[in-house]
């Protein structure tokens, strides 16, 4: 499908293609096999599915392989690490994976996908393999699962990337019981995830429970719930550098590699520090870590221009505000991010005392169903560099959320 075939169909496609038959039978399954009461994915997922270009699909393909290279270049890891708490530095794993699991977020563009921001912990992937189970047919075009596992393949694989981790931080002892981390966690949006991911690893022999940080202590330099001594954290907590109080136990006995803990702070710096956006934007500091050619043109490509925000340019920042959007170098999600064209003076006096960058604007594609806008954000799920699932997002206001009635999780189609 070419670039106009896809903006043709986004503008012009309203079928709903959720199988709800399915999507019940799935949910009573998973309730009877998990003990989990009354599972409603439905309010997850938007009732049409996008379309991407293929030509769009193999250029992130592209760009995961350039990113690949670049990470190989102990010069550049070393930068990105150089916040890394002390205690954490000697814990580097064998493999450079990114952890459980790196969500990178593009906006589509006339010029091909351009990254907007990397998550580690990216949420949704177990819910979007189920999106793609229930979907009927749309316009004789292929969804992107035809290169993406099924539910149960994904269960498959997730147990495989628990114990690829497990082997590259290198923890010696026996992987017994593990934890799905986060702050009071029956009150998040994704808790059904969590409860699925409990209920693969459970399949597997392998004890598992979800809690929160105040729910583990310490005791002889040892990590427990209950009474049960933990091995493996799935970090789903938004404390990705491990510095709150609450998180100091985790801290510890990650330091002490009492425990896998995934994703950790290294792999938050590695991938999702936005202040490594600012090196890949400019093409001397590729240079001068000797990235080849080919890469820093796919990097340069897909990474828009980014820099850091020092007070000592307020009058350029001011000046030039209204093509780029504000963000704090350390967040999650939208928290901390403004429109420079929505800012106020006060505000932006704000963020010059802060750690923030400016990243120039690239708008959303849109997708009408029925006669109504929204914005596309598609997110590609990464494990060790490959893409594991491709979705999207459907919203409406400045930033993705799930508050928007027919948006959410969309399914990809490509021809």
């Amino acid at each position: 499908m070419t670039l106009e075939q896809t903006n043709n169909f986004n503008t012009d496609c309203s079928c709903q293609t959720i199988n709800e038959d399915k999507l019940k039978q799935i949910e009573k399954k998973l309730e009877d096999s998990c003990g989990i009461s009354e599972l409603k994915f439905q309010k997850y997922f938007a009732t049409s599915p996008t379309s991407l270009a293929k030509s769009s699909i193999e250029l992130i393909k592209t760009f995961l392989a350039s990113y690949s290279r670049m990470l190989a270049k102990k010069s550049i890891v070393n930068i990105f690490l150089k916040d890394l708490e002390p205690r954490f530095k000697n814990l580097l794993p064998f493999e450079i994976s990114g952890g459980l699991f790196l969500g990178f977020d593009f906006h589509e563009t006339e010029e091909g996908p351009k990254l907007i921001e990397i998550n580690t912990n990216a949420g949704g992937l177990l819910i979007n393999s189920i999106l793609y189970e229930v979907q009927d047919n749309c316009c004789n075009l292929h969804y992107t699962n035809h290169e993406i596992p099924s539910f149960t393949e994904l269960g498959e694989q997730t147990i495989s990337f628990v114990l690829n981790e497990w082997a590259f931080q290198n923890i010696n002892k026996e992987l017994k019981t593990i934890i799905v981390l986060d702050d009071d966690p029956e009150k998040q949006f994704l808790y059904p995830e969590f409860e699925v991911f409990q209920h693969i690893m459970r399949q597997k022999g392998k004890q598992c429970f979800i809690c929160s940080p105040t729910d583990l202590r310490l005791v002889n330099g040892v990590l427990y719930y209950l009474d049960y001594e933990v091995d493996f954290i799935y970090n789903r907590h938004t404390d990705f550098l491990l510095r709150t109080e609450e998180m100091q136990s985790v801290a510890e006995a990650f330091a002490s590699k009492q425990i896998c803990l995934t994703p950790n702070p290294i792999d938050y710096l590695l991938y999702a520090n936005k202040q490594n956006l600012q090196y890949l934007s400019d093409r001397s500091f590729l240079e001068q870590h000797q990235i080849e050619e080919n890469d820093i043109h796919i990097i340069q490509k897909v990474i828009p221009d980014t820099k850091i925000v020092h007070a000592a340019d307020r009058d350029a920042l001011w000046e030039n505000r209204k093509s780029v959007f504000f963000k704090p170098q350390n967040s999650y999600g939208s928290k901390g991010v403004y429109s420079g064209k929505k800012l106020t003076k006060s505000k932006f006096d704000e963020i010059l005392k802060l750690d923030y960058i400016t990243q120039k604007e690239i708008p959303p594609s849109k997708r009408t169903i029925n006669h109504i806008d929204y914005k596309i954000d598609y997110r590609v799920y990464v494990y060790h560099f490959s893409m594991i699932l491709l979705t999207s997002r459907l919203y409406q206001g400045q930033t993705t959320n799930f508050r928007t009635e027919g948006g959410g999780f969309s399914a990809v189609l490509e021809s």
